[in-house]
């Protein structure tokens, strides 16, 4: 609440809580990794919540979640340990790092 708080009125102030690091970049996206981490679990929570939360669609569908949560970290791996390091012109991976994120909280949001 306090985050939201600030980032609505008080954008300037909000700005302020970029951990200093060596590299600026590196935490460029920290406002949607946070967002995506809490909307996934949130949206997690409220799929939870329909009344068909015991069939086997929404069963099914919680499998599919966790495989693509898996797949998704297992392509991060590699683009952060193999792709990055030998690319010569810097890519940027925020928004897959951000999708990647929402999924995984997606799916942990719909099994707790």
């Amino acid at each position: 609440a306090t985050s939201v708080f600030l980032a609505l009125y008080h954008p300037e102030r909000f700005d302020r809580l970029i951990p200093k690091v060596d590299d600026p970049n590196e935490w460029k996206y920290w406002k949607y990794l946070v967002g995506a981490v809490f909307g996934g679990l949130v949206l997690g929570q409220l799929v939870k919540l329909f009344p068909f939360r015991d069939s086997y669609v929404l069963q099914t569908f919680q499998a599919w979640c966790s495989l693509i949560a898996m797949a998704t970290m297992f392509v991060e791996v590699i683009l952060q340990t193999m792709v990055k390091s030998t690319l010569v012109q810097q890519f940027d991976f925020g928004g897959w790092e951000v999708a990647v994120t929402a999924v995984v909280a997606f799916y942990y949001g719909v099994r707790t």
